[in-house]
């Protein structure tokens, strides 16, 4: 019996098993609508009264599947059995049968249930139950495309949106890149589609984006985080703030500032520009990068004195300049430009009244003026309060027959300004009434006076004349310095310019020349000579004719002296360097073509300049014969060897002098003063003897240095030959200078 039972329990699991794979048809059947928030108390009758037997089925229920069909619960021999989810899903008795109950519902409880009553082939009512709740995740968010404040975000819907579609999509911004989710910002797209622009983000900031979805049930979980992302570079929007500006100088300003928060940069923070420009000027500003972030003060300079100006201070990022910072601030007073067209307007009796006009670059408020005159050692001035465009002075108290210095300088509050152009006047200036001749022979050291007193003469008179008496036949420097006399101190006397001093020799009969006459303030007798004008004039037209009649003979006789060579010339096809040679002796070489000069000096510096050592020993052994020259001086033979030398196209264009150290200077100068030479070439250059630093008087001879110019390989410098010549013949008296 036992056995039997059992057997009847296998029969009937297995009839429970194919039973439940079998679809019912539910086509005709009453549908009947329910709808439920997630985690509501659901309970679905079963009409037709009590049965023995009661079969819940779900189609569509906790699978993808819409047409697969479940036992949920049922009830045999009237004992129920809870087949899924027992703990929440079960048999419960009601007044026309066994109802089902579901108690919380879920989401996957969605589906369409229906009781059968004793295995009747279709159900008297169908249950379209809809458990609602929130939208699955939505997919992750992909970056579209961005610029410098603005995102397009794009992302799949939520797979599932549980019978409640999502109305909007919220949008979570994250900004940072080590930043976590803890805090974020939040924006609503009030609409279910699922692209989007996110507006209204900074420049040059990363962001992560997440999403929600919502529908009327609440928001879905959010959606995994996009990557990372950049957006572009703007203009900065951020600008200094300036705390301090104050003007250093006349021409200089420091200014201070602090810098704008990094956020507002917009890009990398590459630095400042400043610009500045006259206030009230129409010009374009200067201006200045300074490419160092960290720089919070600058100095300008070279701004103009006493001006306001407009300085403006800007952030610097790779797309450009941020708004500006704006002050205005001017400079120090500076020193005021010179005062122009100072002019004497009168000369009174005891002083001058001048008259000028203010500076045309004032640099400041004028206060004044101060006028200074100056005379010999002293110098005074006058401060004259008037900042007029047009200014008098007057100058008082000034001596008689006394040259001035007169210039004017206008001041302001801290500085003194340049200097006007300067006036000579002199303050009743008469004629000379006295003069000083001062003479002295050539060994002498001091000076002879001779004081003469002149009579008034009208202008254009003749020159004055002195006859200086007991001299000898030696050469005397003689000048003469005109004195005026005061006319309020009887034992003063106002100096002039000294005269020029001349050199003379005095000769026979001197006391014959005729003088006009005047009154000498000491012994001795009055009056000059013409002669020694006429002679003068004489001994200068005798030595000008000399000289155009030796350089006439000297040109004559060089330019008979010119020859061609034989060969005529080079040849275009002449390819012979000229320092070598073609036969056995120096007639094969050739000269040089200009094509290949440059290469030809080459060769000659090659080696220690060796090509120019064997070019100056082939000119030594070029000495013709004995020494062609031998100066004399009186009392001794010149020592000196003097050889002619050819040069290139010309015979006995030089003169060599093969020992020049052990010459003697005196003769040395002697014979280039007479033989007229004007260049000297010198391979030896410790010839200190022959070429002296410092003025030297060789017999007759001044040798006196002159300018020098240094070269790379060589030095230039000039001597200028001074001699003192007399005649032979003749008066015995002559002027040179």
């Amino acid at each position: 019996m036992n056995k039997w039972i059992n057997g009847i329990v296998l029969v009937q699991g297995l009839l429970y098993i194919s039973i439940q794979g079998l679809t019912i048809d539910l086509e005709g059947v009453l549908v009947e609508d329910r709808l439920v928030v997630g985690g509501g108390h659901v309970v679905l009758p079963c009409p037709g009264g009590v049965s023995t037997r009661v079969e819940w089925r779900c189609r569509g229920c906790f699978s993808i599947s819409e047409t697969k069909e479940t036992i949920v619960a049922e009830l045999v021999k009237s004992r129920p059995e809870n087949l899924v989810y027992p703990d929440r899903i079960h048999l419960v008795p009601g007044d026309s049968g066994y109802n089902l109950e579901i108690n919380p519902s879920f989401t996957q409880d969605s589906g369409k249930y229906f009781c059968l009553l004793n295995k009747e082939a279709k159900p008297t009512v169908v249950y379209n139950l809809a458990v609602q709740d929130v939208a699955s995740t939505p997919g992750k968010p992909l970056i579209m495309s961005f610029n410098s404040t603005a995102v397009n975000l794009s992302w799949a819907p939520p797979l599932q949106q549980h019978h409640a579609p999502v109305s909007t999509y919220l949008i979570q911004i994250l900004e940072g890149e080590n930043t976590n989710w803890a805090s974020y910002t939040t924006i609503s797209t009030d609409s279910p589609e699922t692209t989007y622009t996110v507006p209204n983000l900074k420049p040059f900031t990363v962001y992560s984006f997440r999403v929600i979805g919502k529908n009327k049930i609440g928001p879905s979980p959010a959606s995994l985080p996009s990557y990372h992302m950049m957006t572009l570079r703007e203009a900065p929007r951020g600008k200094p703030t300036i705390l301090n500006t104050r003007n250093l100088s006349s021409s200089s300003i420091q200014l201070e500032w602090r810098a704008p928060d990094l956020d507002s940069i917009n890009g990398e923070f590459i630095g400042y520009r400043i610009s500045w420009k006259p206030r009230t000027s129409s010009i374009r500003p200067q201006f200045l990068d300074l490419k160092d972030p960290g720089l919070l003060e600058y100095r300008l300079t070279g701004l103009k004195a006493f001006t306001f100006y407009l300085i403006s201070l800007q952030v610097m990022n790779p797309e450009g300049l941020g708004p500006p910072a704006s002050v205005t601030v001017t400079t120090d007073e500076g020193v005021p430009s010179s005062p122009v067209n100072l002019t004497i307007i009168t000369i009174t009796n005891s002083g001058l009244i001048m008259q000028w006009n203010k500076p045309e670059a004032p640099n400041g408020n004028i206060s004044g003026y101060r006028l200074f005159y100056a005379a010999e050692q002293f110098t005074n001035v006058k401060t004259i309060n008037s900042s007029a465009d047009i200014v008098t002075g007057e100058i008082e108290g000034l001596d008689a027959y006394r040259k001035y210095h007169v210039f004017v300088k206008a001041f302001n509050s801290r500085n003194e300004g340049n200097s006007s152009e300067t006036i000579q006047v002199g303050h009743k200036i008469g004629q000379y009434n006295r003069y000083r001749v001062y003479y002295r022979r050539k060994d002498e050291e001091s000076w002879r006076k001779r004081e003469i007193i002149v009579p008034p003469v009208p202008s254009g008179s003749p020159p004055e004349r002195i006859l200086l008496v007991n001299l000898t036949g030696q050469e005397y420097s003689v000048y003469v310095q005109g004195y005026t006399q005061s006319l309020y101190r009887e034992n003063l006397q106002y100096p002039g310019d000294t005269s020029e001093i001349l050199h003379v020799i005095p000769g026979r009969d001197c006391n014959r020349v005729q003088v006009s006459p005047m009154r000498e303030g000491g012994p001795g007798r009055l009056g000059a000579s013409h002669g020694i004008i006429l002679g003068c004039l004489a001994v200068i037209l005798v030595l000008l004719i000399a000289v155009v009649s030796l350089a006439y003979w000297r040109r004559s006789v060089m330019k008979k002296r010119f020859y061609i060579p034989a060969y005529g010339g080079c040849s275009h096809q002449d390819d012979i360097m000229w320092d070598i040679q073609v036969g056995g002796d120096e007639s094969g070489r050739t000269c040089v073509q200009a094509g290949g000069f440059l290469q030809h000096v080459q060769l000659l510096h090659a080696e220690g300049d060796s090509g120019f050592h064997e070019e100056y020993q082939n000119i030594k052994q070029g000495i013709t014969g004995n020494p062609v020259l031998r100066v004399q001086s009186p009392g001794k033979p010149v020592s000196m060897k003097i050889y002619n030398l050819d040069s290139f196209q010309s015979r006995s264009s030089y003169l060599y002098l093969p020992e020049p150290w052990s010459i003697d200077p005196i003769e040395f100068w002697m014979f280039i003063n007479k033989s007229g030479i004007n260049t000297i070439v010198s391979v030896d250059t410790e010839l200190d003897n022959l070429f002296p630093r410092e003025p030297r008087t060789y017999g007759s001879l001044d040798i006196l240095p002159g300018a020098e110019r240094s070269h790379p390989s060589f030095r230039i410098r000039r001597f200028n030959i001074d001699q003192r010549r007399g005649k032979k013949s003749g008066s015995r008296y002559i002027c040179t200078r």
